[in-house]
């Protein structure tokens, strides 16, 4: 038997921590229609939470949070150190909040008997107001308290003991009406009166606005309210939301006030209370500009339509990806073998050559590829040598299966500020499939040339301005420039930035019969089909080493030329971007005016010339005429001097067959310039 002078003396403190252990009787649930009020707490109903969590990291206090609550139900934040005495290290002391809200503290050594929840609070630090949810008003030096707006009761139900009556109208001096008690003041901490609504959706979240607050915690809880939102995504440095098949950049103070009352309420404290308000405008525009909250959202690098391959060549799943900030908004499909569907589709269209149609197989193959060539990729030029050829319905098809359905089309504007405005008007709605119908200049700007667009095609992330914002609209580049025209006349630069797509028929289009009388219909009702053959080219190529091609282009920084021609060649669809040297030819009006030169010259006896008797010459042809009148003839020899350099070695064909290669001759006097004219049957130059 145990000597009972060998047994150690056990605190109550710690006998009562052990009964704490056992388990509670349940109790018994309020009769309906009761208020819901902690137990012993004499009927006071509780407004506000404290957040135990927050307000131990604000005082600097370490803790750790057991996993499972006590037997009484209670959330146990373990110190790391007792605040009476450091030598009580976890699991010593801690702090116990119950399921209502109650708290209570314990320390289970004997020097710290008798330390409730009260003096453990005062020995942290009191809590502030905004360690509370909701946080709680602040008092004003002789100022009144301010209360939460009151728990509003359920349609026809009985209104909560001490709210006045719905139709209870306050006497003059604010007395409240006969029989209804004055307002209690709330207490410092219990739990919240948000319980839910009377239908038992879950309650909204409240986001607390109080001048007597630094105006950070404000910010922190409308970027926590968003967060939580999870459809709320940081795209190109600016606020997005993403509903289904939708994207919206947030950018007005009115549009965040609209998004954050979708997701949770807004309590402004006012000097004689609170109201439930939308977000003023002054904390919207400081959220907007606010640089480190945006931060805090999940980051969309990339918002697609179409199944694309991951930067590790992986078929994105739908949904967010936090590995590679890819939001796909896409059905899966299934790689497929062969591409009967996409032979349908495309049998009908009069291509001018192999090369127009490959190039067209390329584009919808990129759509697939979108995280490898973000702001790496050509636009598509649709050019025809008549209209009614189907441009536009080959356009509109690029955006059935990169956006799930037709795309509105812009016009060109030589105006480039306001063709600005429309750009950025599209992607703000979503598409990232850009049509410009029927482009073609106008009066004295006859030639298609916007800096806007060129710069769009070729820049990682899109910027716009917008018609009546003074904040732009920003994405990545994953957009799908197009641009149908007949016979243009194209600047350089837009022609080096495109891939040309020729379509030719002679005679009359109208009298063609088809028997795919509906393209983009077919597209849309096989979407899924075409999508899996186009994957099952990529899946096929990469089963065979991924094999690059011999393809030059611009867009070769990102290898888009070799992995898309490679692609297609694996594929059997032949001549990739091999039309490329004669559709710059045709379009680049500056090049055929020069060819009209070079013609002249192999015809003229003089031998050789000086840019100042080029530019002689060209004024007499009314060559590069755009621009006379306005240059003095010093700045067109000069003009003419650059153009001459651009075409040194490159050769022109003559009406006769024969070819004429323009070169330069250096001199000790400066340049000059011949052209060698050479017969298609000895191969001998003049």
């Amino acid at each position: 038997m145990t000597d009972p002078s060998l047994v150690p003396a056990v605190p109550a403190d710690l006998l009562d921590a052990v009964a704490a252990e056992a388990p509670a009787p349940a109790a018994p649930p309020p009769p309906a229609g009761a208020p819901l009020v902690p137990p012993s707490s004499g009927g006071t109903t509780y407004t506000s939470r404290l957040l135990v969590d927050r307000w131990l990291a604000a005082r600097g206090v370490g803790f750790r949070v057991k996993p499972e609550p006590d037997a009484r139900g209670r959330t146990v934040y373990v110190l790391k150190e007792c605040p009476f005495d450091p030598s009580h290290a976890d699991p010593d002391a801690c702090v116990m909040q119950a399921p209502d809200g109650r708290l209570s503290a314990h320390c289970f050594h004997n020097g710290c008997r008798g330390h409730g929840w009260q003096a453990f609070k005062a020995a942290l630090g009191p809590p502030d107001p905004g360690h509370y949810d909701p946080p709680l008003a602040a008092r004003k030096p002789g100022g009144k308290q301010r209360r939460r707006p009151a728990a509003r009761p359920p349609a026809g139900g009985p209104a909560p003991p001490g709210a006045a009556s719905p139709d209870a109208t306050p006497p003059a001096g604010g007395a409240p009406p006969e029989g209804v008690p004055p307002a209690a003041e709330p207490p410092i901490e219990g739990p919240p009166t948000d319980r839910g609504t009377p239908d038992g959706r879950p309650p909204r979240r409240v986001v607390h606005i109080d001048p007597a607050l630094p105006v950070a915690l404000t910010m922190a809880e409308v970027t926590d309210t968003l967060v939580a939102a999870r459809d709320c995504y940081r795209r190109a440095g600016q606020l997005v939301r993403i509903a289904g098949a939708d994207i919206g950049p947030v950018l007005s103070a009115a549009e965040l006030a609209g998004l954050l009352n979708h997701h949770a309420e807004v309590v402004v404290a006012a000097a004689d209370g609170e109201e439930y308000r939308p977000l003023p405008a002054a904390y919207a525009n400081t959220w907007l500009n606010h640089p480190g909250e945006a931060a805090r959202l999940p980051p969309v690098t990339l918002f697609t339509l179409v199944p694309v391959y991951t930067p590790d060549w992986r078929l994105a799943r739908p949904g967010y990806d936090p590995a590679t900030g890819i939001y796909s908004a896409a059905l899966p499909v299934e790689p497929r073998a062969g591409t009967a569907h996409l032979d349908r589709l495309l049998a009908e269209f009069c291509f001018r050559g192999p090369a127009d149609r490959t190039n067209y197989v390329g584009v919808l193959v990129t759509a697939l590829l979108g995280p490898h060539f973000v702001g790496s990729k050509p636009a598509v030029l649709f050019t025809g040598n008549q209209p009614g050829l189907g441009k536009t319905i080959l356009a509109q098809v690029i955006a059935i299966l990169r956006d799930g359905r037709p795309t509105e089309t812009a016009t060109y504007n030589p105006n480039d500020e306001e063709f600005e405005k429309r750009l950025g008007a599209i992607v703000r709605r979503g598409a990232t499939t850009i049509v410009v119908d029927n482009a073609k200049g106008r009066g004295r700007a006859p030639r298609i040339d916007s800096a806007c667009l060129e710069r769009s095609i070729t820049d990682e992330v899109l910027s716009f301005r917008l018609l009546g914002h003074s904040r732009e609209i920003r994405a990545e580049n994953s957009h799908q420039f197009c641009l149908t025209a007949n016979t243009p006349d194209v600047s350089r630069d837009l022609v080096s930035r495109s891939v040309v797509v020729g379509l030719y028929h002679e005679g009359d289009p109208a009298r063609r019969a088809f028997d795919l009388p509906d393209p983009e219909g077919y597209a849309l009702a096989h979407r899924a089909e075409l999508l899996g053959e186009l994957a099952g080219l990529v899946e096929r190529w990469r089963a065979a080493g991924s094999p690059r091609a011999e393809a030059r282009s611009r867009f070769n920084k990102k290898g888009w030329g070799p992995v898309v021609g490679g692609i297609l060649r694996h594929g059997g669809f032949p001549d990739f971007l091999g039309n490329a040297g004669a559709a710059a030819a045709e379009l680049d009006d500056t090049r055929r005016e020069f060819a009209d030169l070079v013609a002249a010259l192999a015809d003229h006896p003089q031998g050789t010339w000086t840019a100042a008797e080029l530019a002689d010459l060209a004024a007499r042809l009314r060559l590069f005429g755009a621009d006379a009148g306005k240059e003095s003839g010093r700045a067109v020899a000069t003009r003419v001097g650059i153009l001459a350099g651009r075409f040194v070695g490159e050769s022109f064909p003559l009406d006769d067959g024969r070819r004429a290669e323009f070169q330069r001759v250096p001199d000790r006097k400066g340049n000059l310039y011949r052209v060698a004219v050479h017969d298609p049957e000895d191969g001998r130059g003049d």
